[in-house]
């Protein structure tokens, strides 16, 4: 087991293969930010489980947030 982290929100998942008796192409869509994370066309196929969810936040939130941080009001 290995661990994998969301190339766009850094989720981590514990990631294992399986070995099909044939190909197959798809993709893992992550369980937080919803974006293809993985994709693959191969026997060996990845299968992923959620291990520590990072919190996710709109950009827009996170603009907010830095400009409350500053002392400023949002918007």
């Amino acid at each position: 087991m290995t661990m994998f982290k969301c190339p766009y929100c850094q989720t981590e998942y514990e990631l294992i293969w399986a070995r099909l008796s044939h190909q197959q192409r798809s993709y893992a869509n992550c369980q937080v930010c919803q974006k293809t994370m993985y994709s693959w066309s191969s026997r060996n196929v990845p299968c992923f489980t959620l291990a520590k969810a990072t919190e996710s936040k709109p950009a827009g939130d996170k603009l907010a947030e830095a400009k409350l941080a500053k002392g400023k009001t949002p918007g």
